[in-house]
């Protein structure tokens, strides 16, 4: 790089604890260890948290609390500590200023921006939904009418989304060119998702499906156990289903499994450590990911894919980027339909070994090629480099 050992401070807007469903934390979380390697120093900063053994932040700012929106639950916070933000900021100078779902926190990248007006900075977008709220439409409303929406965006030397969906998504949010944006994906970490072909091929007994999703509203789950339903009541029975995670819907699903009688063919195994996350994904013949919408990327599916598990995934944005090609993956499926997804598991479970292995390779091979941490990692010292040799040319121009 331009600069030796330039130093990145990363703001999350979320709590950054080891052992939680949260792409955002995986995202940087994988990312870190690689970065270094590259030459980069990275400083994490979160809100704080109680949980000091699995806090992965190296500083606090702000106070969590716990945030609903849309049937999706998480712990974020957002301060205006000028103080503090100062205090940390001088303790590190970091050469940028990286800000992870900016929008999630605007206080927080206010309070950061106001003691480091000299700092660059760039956003990192995760979050799409295919409609917007009426209160994300009256904020941004606001926002562009006071000019503080542009005073914001004015600030910023970088764009980067984790799909064409984000993109796509802010980009007219923001009323912005999309050419503004890079995708720069969820980095998959291709050494603890790996793919083992012997063991594949060697696996027997019951066929395993699973579920790797935090248990909310948007992503669908209640359909894939009606799909479920749908395959036992149709002497399809040579399968267990494990689904992993936790949520605000986890008791609703469970009392649906008990209510259709399911649960013999249904298991719910929990939020598991990365490691036992990773060990299962790469066990199963066969990973669903039926999202009902609101993905920005869903690294499952890249995850799965990375391991050599193959994959049934609903047809909505962020989801298509992961999955890949469908005439090299095979057809996806429509949203909110138990029954075609029930016909697409039965056909793929039913693929000849020749079939089924093809798709494994090709699927691997798309992940090293297109979203793996050593993929990542380069697009962002490209643009650390770019960011820092600007202000560099800016301070010669002055």
């Amino acid at each position: 790089m331009s600069k030796e050992r330039p130093k990145v401070a990363v703001f999350s807007p979320y709590v950054l604890e080891r052992g939680t469903p949260d792409g955002v934390k995986d995202f940087i979380q994988t990312l870190k260890p690689v970065l270094k390697r590259k030459g980069v120093e990275v400083v994490l900063i979160g809100p704080s948290t109680k949980d000091n053994q699995n806090n992965l932040a190296d500083y606090a700012l702000g106070s969590s609390v716990r945030v609903k929106m849309k049937g999706t639950s998480y712990r974020g916070a957002a301060t205006i500590n000028v103080i503090r933000a100062r205090k940390i900021i001088n303790s590190e100078k970091p050469d940028i200023n990286e800000f992870h779902e900016a929008f999630a926190n605007p206080l927080t990248v206010e309070t950061v921006s106001l003691v480091a007006r000299e700092i660059p900075q760039i956003f990192q977008f995760h979050a799409h939904t295919e409609e917007p709220t009426r209160r994300q439409k009256v904020l941004i409303a606001l926002a562009k009418k006071s000019g503080y929406m542009k005073h914001v965006m004015d600030r910023v030397s970088e764009r980067h989304a984790v799909s064409p969906a984000p993109k796509k998504f802010w980009a007219d949010l923001l009323e912005e060119p999309e050419e503004l944006y890079e995708i720069i994906p969820n980095p998959i970490d291709t050494e603890l998702f790996d793919y083992d072909k012997e063991k594949k091929e060697e696996k027997t007994g019951k066929k395993l499906i699973i579920c790797t999703a935090r248990h909310d509203e948007r992503k669908g789950i209640d359909d894939l156990i009606f799909a479920v339903d749908h395959l036992v009541k149709n002497d399809i029975r040579d399968f267990v289903l494990k689904i992993t995670g936790e949520g605000p819907k986890t008791p609703e699903l469970k009392n649906l499994v008990e209510r259709l009688g399911l649960s013999d063919f249904v298991k719910f195994v929990g939020t598991l450590p990365v490691e036992e996350l990773a060990a299962l994904t790469g066990e199963a013949d066969l990973l669903i990911a039926p999202s009902e919408g609101g993905e920005g990327f869903n690294r499952s599916i890249a995850n799965a894919k990375a391991a050599g598990t193959l994959v049934v995934a609903t047809r909505i944005p962020g989801q298509t980027f992961a999955y890949g090609p469908e005439e090299v993956f095979g057809e996806m499926v429509e949203p909110n339909n138990p029954d075609d997804l029930a016909n697409r598991i039965n056909e793929f479970l039913n693929l000849s070994p020749e079939e089924k292995e093809r798709r494994r390779d090709l699927g691997r091979r798309f992940v090293e090629e297109n979203f793996s941490t050593e993929v990542v990692a380069q697009k962002k010292v490209a643009a650390y480099e770019r960011v820092i040799f600007e202000k560099h040319q800016g301070k010669l121009a002055r």
